[in-house]
């Protein structure tokens, strides 16, 4: 990923005037050093300092958010990263180390703006000033007064991940709507939470480029960056489909689905598609197409599509 005017951005961000913070989760899709050096040179000359703020979350714990935000839509980074396993933790593959390699990525950083210019912190709540993320960076920047608003980008759960997942592998050419009816589900509680042992092997990957990462900049008294502690993962997988939980996904999906068509009746589709018919027949063919899905067996319908056919 790049921007595409960088001298225009920075010129933006220098008409604000005073200290200027820019926050983007896009920063995060820099993979090429070429692209990071390049806003690097558009930034300098516009600003006397610049310091780049970063929080680091354990590789297992990232991934797992990451991958639950690609069961929604219009997420293609979360697609072409982690594709759509239906598990918590999707299978590594070594495009992975692209996002979640943080000392390559990282160092990149640090070669741009100067390792002096970087700030790390680790995205542990047990850290984090008050336990919180947004008082932590504020406090870092010297920010004590701050409007609050609310976590929008909560976490799917159980129900919508995997139904989320299937929609978006599957193709359909309907997939923002069937998204929408996950979406209405009220989710059951369950989170989609791997076993112990698959969260540690997928950390695994990462240990020691963590390790390199810490001997860099000195973040943590961790050698390794991060707690190695994986106690709070269950023994047994807490992600994978039993007849209890793939009954309780289907009814809530067909409940969805049984709400739409309590609006959409056959009947209700054939009074529009008869006024319409001498409006406007293309839609009016449409419709009755829709009502012979509603009632497949009703030949009356499809008689009445039939003969609107017919008479163009």
């Amino acid at each position: 990923m790049r921007v595409k005017n960088l001298r225009r951005l920075a010129a933006r961000l220098g008409a604000i005037g005073g200290d200027v913070v820019i926050s983007s989760e896009n920063f995060s899709f820099f993979f090429e050093p070429e692209n990071v050096n390049a806003l690097a040179e558009a930034l300098r000359p516009v600003f006397d300092e610049i310091r780049i703020i970063c929080y680091l979350r354990r590789q297992d714990r990232h991934v797992i958010s990451h991958h639950q935000e690609g069961a929604k839509l219009n997420r293609a980074a979360e697609y072409d990263l982690f594709g759509h396993s239906t598990l918590a933790i999707p299978p590594y593959r070594e495009h992975h180390r692209l996002y979640l390699d943080y000392h390559a990525k990282l160092s990149m950083w640090a070669d741009a703006f100067g390792e002096e210019n970087l700030i790390l912190r680790i995205f542990d709540r047990r850290l984090l000033r008050n336990g919180d993320v947004t008082d932590d960076f504020f406090h870092l920047l010297g920010v004590r007064n701050f409007v609050r608003v609310p976590d929008r980008n909560l976490s799917s759960g159980f129900q919508r991940s995997k139904l989320g997942h299937l929609v978006l592998a599957g193709g359909f050419r309907h997939t923002p709507g069937l998204l929408n009816l996950v979406a209405s589900f009220e989710e059951s509680g369950r989170k989609m939470r791997p076993s112990r042992a698959a969260a540690e092997a997928y950390y695994a990957h990462f240990a020691e480029s963590n390790a390199a990462l810490n001997a860099r900049f000195g973040i943590s008294p961790n050698p390794g960056l991060f707690d190695e502690d994986f106690s709070d993962y269950p023994e047994e997988a807490e992600d994978i489909w039993d007849e209890e939980r793939a009954g309780e996904t289907c009814m809530k999906f067909l409940q969805a689905l049984d709400d739409v068509y309590a609006e959409l009746s056959p009947a209700f589709v054939l009074r529009a598609a008869d006024l319409l018919a001498g409006e406007d027949p293309a839609l009016a063919r449409s419709l009755l197409r829709m009502a012979v899905r509603l009632r497949p067996m009703a030949g009356d319908i499809a008689d009445r599509l039939a003969d609107l056919e017919a008479s163009d």
